[in-house]
């Protein structure tokens, strides 16, 4: 079924012109010009594969119009025989049963997969609602990716579906997070991208202390002290003041001592004591006491180094590590240095103490590690800037594995595994629907064959002939083709074939609707679905009476089938007129009706402008000029005080239309000859001022409008009604003057001009 009509580029439409929201039955009101016609042309020429215009509930069906162009493509071949419409022949009941049963089973089947559809259209919809929800959350979470790889990453912009696309490729690709982060891959990325980066050295080592720690150690944990061969080697070692005693014999053979007095008690020294005490502190002792200036030289040299490197290199290893602090590693390296410094100070001025030191080892493994890592990203990007092409792909790919499994996996994965369910249940319901469509194919393969080999057209001939007769048509009838199977010619009285050219435009224009009446209960043909719209475009033109309400009986009959889905092929009515007698003739089962089954739209003609389509919705917009007449006395009711200059002609034509045309009052002031004299007065006044209204307002330069306002001329009106023929006619007045004002209420505003005029 036809959901909506989308008339943007058509003649006589603007661009948001459209049918929305159409229904079972469908009537268009509007008047000639409004481009009724050109809807009707463009739904007959309507290809579901090309056009887009078109929307449909379900599944497209074939669409049949008749129109103006229908009435004049039919009989007119050549032999003036068109093809019959192939309806099932009283000798074919058997036949007609199993045909009856197939088309049954057909439509069980149709029923079936249309739920078949609703079941897979909803497990497709659950789908895409969870694809959706992936899509905004990985959308959102785009903000975890440096600017510097989310401009090189395509997809990653253009729209929430393809964003995830690649998401979802990604992660299929990657099954697990790389190795790469988003600050690894942005530094890449930068230096990958950047041409104006050249390959660079890496940095040297690090200044290594030349010693031994575990030698240090021991030096500086052993006590130096003199030879024990010396008498006084003893009292020096129970004393324990063989550091004081070393001091001071370093004081005693200073230059500036040339008396070689004590340097404590300030009195000459006996030459063999000095010679003693200098004994104590042998070679031995002053190699021990070497060793010890060693280190210290060598911790002296290598501070020195360190300094040089941190000063030389500091720089550079921040801008290659910038997630550690290099300043801080050197610093804790200087510390350690300057501790194990200080130590073998302290063993140098107390030598026969054991000092306790750090290690810089810890220290300097940290620093080397730094090293390590800056000369890895030199080489990396060594690498990156040789190879620059290969290594951008490579990146991005890494990035989209690092947004895909570092940052959604849960997600990927939760909805992978809904995915995989969802997806069997759907592939179980197409499976289903294709044993249920191959069925389908057998069914109507079947009831192919049958119609073909029991067809007749017999049936309808008679049909066609009796609705002719019955309308009066005598000078033409129907009979079987003589070349065509099954088909329909147009014969004379006496015989002979008739030409379509002599026929009346009222004889063709009913003949053809006939024969488009009847093809729509037609088997269906190559191309054509087995359940169509119909579309009728303005039946009755050139029609009399009688034959407009033989054609609006059998629109009637049609719309009822369709509506109660008793029809045998249509499922969908459009219906377009400019009538309003036939509109409401059509529609009059529908009055006081508001069903979803039926819609209501008419075409408002504004040209030159493009025309505009209104949709009324489930109300019958159309009323009968009559009915008009009495609304714009509604509409003067609600302004009693003010005046109207078209109120004369309203109230002439309805009291000409009601008392003359249909009471037979041939003069319009005898309607007040049961009225009071001063009433009657007033009423002569009244039926003047409507004949010198009506026939001078429109035509005259100037108006003069009458002093009587709109309220005295009204109640005239109505005292017509209520005294003449002892109040016979009141019933009338009341009826037309509810329906007016209950038609009155949704406007919200009167109009300058009725449209009644």
């Amino acid at each position: 079924m036809i959901t909506e009509v989308r008339l943007a580029g058509l003649p006589c439409f603007g661009a948001e012109a459209m049918l929305p929201g159409l229904s079972q039955i469908n009537y268009i009101f509007g008047p000639n010009g409004s481009g009724k016609t050109t809807i009707s042309q463009y739904l007959a020429s309507y290809d579901p594969v090309s056009s887009s215009s078109v929307s449909w509930q379900q599944h497209s069906n074939s669409v049949k119009v008749y129109n103006r162009s229908y009435v004049r493509a039919s009989f007119t071949s050549a032999d003036g025989e068109e093809p019959g419409v192939f309806l099932l022949g009283d000798d074919s009941r058997e036949t007609f049963q199993r045909i009856g049963a197939l088309e049954d089973e057909q439509k069980k089947i149709n029923n079936k997969l249309a739920q078949q559809q609703e079941t897979l259209d909803r497990f497709l919809n659950q789908l895409n609602a969870e694809r959706s929800a992936l899509a905004q959350t990985a959308w959102e979470r785009r903000a975890v990716i440096p600017v510097a790889l989310k401009d090189k990453m395509p997809g990653i912009k253009g729209s929430k579906e393809g964003c995830l696309d690649k998401v979802l490729a990604a992660a299929q690709t990657h099954p697990e997070r790389g190795t790469d982060t988003f600050v690894t891959l942005e530094a890449k990325a930068k230096t990958a991208f950047d041409e104006t980066i050249l390959e660079s050295s890496l940095l040297p080592p690090a200044p290594k202390p030349e010693w031994d720690e575990a030698a240090v150690q021991a030096v500086l944990m052993t006590p130096i002290v003199g030879s024990a061969d010396v008498p006084l080697a003893d009292l020096v070692e129970r004393l324990s003041n063989s550091d004081w005693v070393r001091e001071g014999l370093e004081h005693l053979h200073k230059g500036e001592n040339a008396e070689k007095l004590c340097p404590f008690c300030q009195r000459s020294v006996p030459k063999d004591l000095a010679e003693e005490l200098a004994s104590i502190f042998d070679a031995t002792y002053q190699d021990k006491r070497d060793e010890v200036l060693e280190f210290q030289m060598t911790l002296s040299n290598a501070a020195l180094e360190l300094k040089e490197y941190k000063t030389t290199h500091l720089d550079r290893l921040k801008a290659l590590v910038p997630i550690e602090d290099p300043a801080q590693v050197f610093r804790a390296l200087e510390l350690a240095i300057d501790g194990v410094g200080k130590a073998i100070q302290q063993k140098v001025v107390k030598s026969s103490e054991k000092i306790m030191t750090n290690t810089i080892k810890t220290d300097y493994d940290l620093l080397e590690k730094l090293i390590s890592s800056a000369n890895e990203m030199v080489k990396t990007t060594n690498a990156i800037v040789a190879d620059r092409r290969e290594q951008r792909s490579i990146i991005v790919d890494a990035a989209w594995q690092e947004f895909a499994r570092g940052h959604l996996n849960d997600l990927i994965e939760g909805f992978n595994q809904k995915s995989e369910r969802k997806k069997k249940s759907i592939d179980g319901v197409k499976d289903a629907m294709s044993k249920q469509r191959e069925r389908l194919a057998g069914v109507e393969h079947e009831l192919r064959d049958l119609r073909k080999g029991t067809t007749s057209s017999a049936r309808t001939i008679q049909e066609i002939n009796d609705l002719l007769a019955l309308s009066q048509f005598h000078s033409f009838r129907l009979e079987v083709a003589l070349s065509k199977s099954d088909g329909y010619r147009i014969i004379r009285d006496n015989g002979q074939p008739a030409d379509i050219q002599t026929l009346s435009e009222g004889e063709r224009t009913f003949i053809t609707f006939l024969y488009f009446y009847h093809s729509l209960s037609g088997v269906r043909q190559d191309g054509e679905t087995e359940r169509i719209t119909a579309v009728i475009d303005d039946p009755i033109s050139s029609l009399d009476g009688d034959i407009m309400f033989v054609v609006s009986a059998l629109t009637r009959r049609l719309v009822k089938e369709v509506r109660s889905d008793a029809h045998s092929r249509v499922s969908q009515m459009i219906l377009l007129t400019h009538n309003s007698r036939f509109h409401n003739e059509v529609c009059y089962e529908h009055q006081g009706e508001l069903s979803p089954a039926v819609k209501f739209y008419r075409i408002r003609k504004f040209s030159p402008d493009p025309n505009q389509v209104e949709d009324c919705g489930q109300r019958n917009p159309i009323r009968t000029a009559y009915q008009e007449l009495w609304d714009e006395v509604a509409a003067a009711e609600v302004r009693p005080e003010g005046s109207m200059p078209w109120l004369p002609n309203v109230l002439r034509r309805i009291l000409e239309s009601y008392f003359t045309t249909l009471g037979g009052k041939g003069n319009l002031y005898e309607l007040g000859e049961d009225l009071s004299i001063n009433e009657r007065a007033f009423h002569d006044a009244l039926i003047a001022w409507s004949h010198s209204g009506s026939h001078t307002i429109m035509d005259a330069e100037t108006y003069t409008q009458p002093v009587a306002t709109n309220g005295r001329w009204l109640a005239a009106f109505a005292r017509v009604f209520e005294k003449n023929s002892g109040g016979a006619h009141i019933g009338h007045y009341e009826m037309m003057m509810d329906e007016a004002r209950k038609h009155l209420l949704p406007r919200t505003s009167v109009a300058a001009v009725p449209a009644a005029l």
